[in-house]
């Protein structure tokens, strides 16, 4: 059953829409004769750190965090967010001791930089693996969870929606590849804050604040619910498996996944790379 939208809530939305468009579309434009690889898949190599702030951010942050993760949280309690604590210094370490490496090599992927350390085969191996992890961990979550927010919002099917959302993304990406992305990324990396904010802050009030929701869960038998760090035998968030097994699966995706690499690629100078990461590091905090 679709929501009930306001005159302002539509307005709020085909403005919102119409920037990440424009923002797109507009840099599509101005790199349209570019058609050195470089310009295309890394934006000249002449990103900011603030750009490269915003991309690193809104690339991880989506619809599976708004819809999925807060559910996860709602179920399980706050140890899920010990998922977007950990990524903070992960990020960091990605400008610190990924990003001199990678920038030094000049390469446009990490599979590139995969077989100029270990040779074509690994290249092969790495680009398959990450496409199926792409598709499988990311990708479609991101466009089914997406898929729930305008069946939500507008009474889409899932057949309606995912259509929109792939069409909607590649006709910006393509034009104007990874310098278009990230700028459009800068802007809905403030909407997500921004948003995430104002949603946090209304739901609090809702439920009575901090006393009232601790009110509400202690009724309801939840008093686990706020703690941080559970014990090694929770069936969910055990915390000798958060500091080690998650641990390890995250330094792969903040700092040799693809998407994400390819936002510090962008860097134009090892020093933007560094303070990009620094600052994305603190808005996932």
């Amino acid at each position: 059953m679709a929501a009930v939208l306001s005159a302002l809530d539509l307005a709020v939305l085909a403005m919102v829409l119409g920037a990440v468009f424009v923002i797109g579309l507009g840099v599509s434009w101005q790199g349209r004769n570019a058609m050195k690889s470089a310009d295309f898949f890394l934006g000249g190599r002449n990103m900011s750190w603030w750009a490269i702030a915003g991309s690193l951010f809104a690339s991880n942050i989506g619809t599976e965090h708004f819809v999925g993760q807060a559910g996860s949280g709602a179920a399980s309690g706050i140890p899920v967010s010990l998922y977007e604590w950990t990524a903070g210094w992960l990020i960091v370490l990605l400008g610190e001791f990924f990003a001199p490496v990678y920038l030094r090599a000049r390469v446009t992927t990490i599979p590139e930089f995969c077989e100029h350390r270990f040779g074509p085969s690994t290249r092969v191996l790495v680009s398959a693996l990450s496409l199926v992890a792409c598709v499988v961990t990311k990708i479609s979550a991101s466009i089914f969870a997406g898929s729930i927010l305008l069946n939500v919002v507008a009474g889409w099917t899932l057949w309606q929606a995912v259509p929109v959302i792939i069409i909607a993304t590649g006709v910006y990406t393509v034009g104007g590849g990874l310098e278009a992305v990230m700028y459009t990324d800068v802007l809905q990396a403030g909407i997500f804050v921004g948003g995430g904010i104002w949603g946090a802050v209304i739901a609090s009030n809702r439920v009575g604040g901090w006393s009232g929701m601790k009110a509400t869960l202690s009724e309801a038998g939840l008093h686990d619910h706020l703690h941080l760090l559970r014990p090694s035998a929770d069936q969910r968030y055990p915390t000798s498996g958060i500091f080690t097994g998650l641990i390890v699966s995250s330094v792969w995706y903040w700092c040799v996944d693809q998407v994400i690499v390819q936002r510090v690629l962008s860097a134009r100078s090892l020093g933007h790379a560094r303070a990009g990461c620094v600052a994305a590091g603190y808005a996932k905090l």
